[in-house]
């Protein structure tokens, strides 16, 4: 079953505590950068049959103007389909909710399947950014613009 929440930090520190849950920011604590993000605009969690298998929102730059952000379970890959579906439909509302007629995105170049994911919830590849990851890692940059 999926439920849609609102965001807790708690719910990240669930999901960084799964197992095989990889972080791609060594030494970063990924519960209070995900707090920090959500004090920053609206965010919400996914549950997949009870557990968060989704973190994730809008930091807000400015009046219309912000970037998406999240984090994945692995148990995400238990129901592919039925989370990704919710989740497009709840960042549809999170972009109403805040009003946003742009929003940028980054994936790492190296992670084919998110990469594809963003394109899923409508977001068109701008460009690359060169080492733009701690481990010197390339990036996409995306955008969504209404």
């Amino acid at each position: 079953m999926i439920e849609i929440k609102k965001f807790k930090k708690e719910h990240c520190i669930e999901i960084s505590n799964t197992e095989g849950f990889s972080s791609r920011y060594p030494g970063v604590d990924l519960a209070e950068r995900a707090m920090h993000q959500a004090e920053c605009g609206p965010a919400s969690t996914i549950f997949l049959d009870g557990k968060p298998c989704v973190v994730g929102g809008i930091v807000s730059y400015w009046a219309g103007c912000g970037e998406g952000w999240a984090f994945f379970s692995p148990l995400v890959f238990k129901a592919t389909l039925r989370v990704s579906r919710a989740l497009k439909i709840e960042f549809n509302r999170l972009l109403k909710e805040g009003c946003f007629h742009r929003v940028q995105a980054t994936c790492s170049s190296d992670n084919n399947q998110y990469c594809r994911f963003i394109e899923f919830l409508g977001f068109d590849i701008q460009g690359q950014l060169e080492k733009y990851y701690s481990d010197k890692t390339d990036a996409f940059l995306y955008e969504m613009v209404r």
